[in-house]
């Protein structure tokens, strides 16, 4: 579902690799509309590489050699379709090198297709819907009509930011 912070999470889990002994994290946003070529790009541009008049094959290999013995950490967010990850560059998994690849969607399909392990991120619970809906949204604006804030917030029945 949309709205529920797999994006912010996925932030999270990012910062979270400052300081590791992760060679390169690369980030990539995918969306709905996305070209192997444009996340091949994004990819490239992330590592250093420039690839902006590269077919898809030839920054496929480009990708594959660079990563090739790397320890690095992809992370991919809001795929909307499964991504033959072979064929944007990424390399084979290697036991020995322990790189990571971290994807976000709203499809379980996706994740079952790319063979992924899946952790749902479900809705909040009504108080800490209220929370977040009030650190946002700002006290100030919220003491005039606290109750149409409420009924607000349990509209988005447990998505407070939509």
């Amino acid at each position: 579902m949309g709205g529920v912070g797999k994006t912010t999470l996925l932030k999270r889990i990012n910062n979270s690799f400052e300081g590791s002994d992760f060679e390169l994290i690369i980030w990539v946003s995918v969306s709905k509309d996305f070209t192997i070529g444009e996340i091949q790009r994004s990819i490239m541009k992330r590592c250093g590489m420039d690839g902006k008049n590269d077919k898809p094959h030839e920054m496929e290999c480009k990708i594959r050699d660079f990563l090739k013995g790397k320890r690095y950490v992809l992370l991919l967010d809001d795929v909307w379709e499964a991504l033959d990850l072979n064929s944007l560059g990424v390399p084979s998994r290697d036991n020995e090198v322990k790189s990571m690849i971290l994807i976000t969607s709203r499809s379980k399909d996706v994740c079952d297709r790319m063979q992924a392990t899946k952790v749902e991120v479900g809705c909040l619970n009504p108080e800490k819907a209220w929370e977040l809906f009030t650190a946002k949204v700002g006290k100030a604006i919220l003491t005039p009509d606290r109750e149409t804030a409420e009924q607000i917030c349990q509209y988005c029945d447990g998505l407070p930011l939509a």
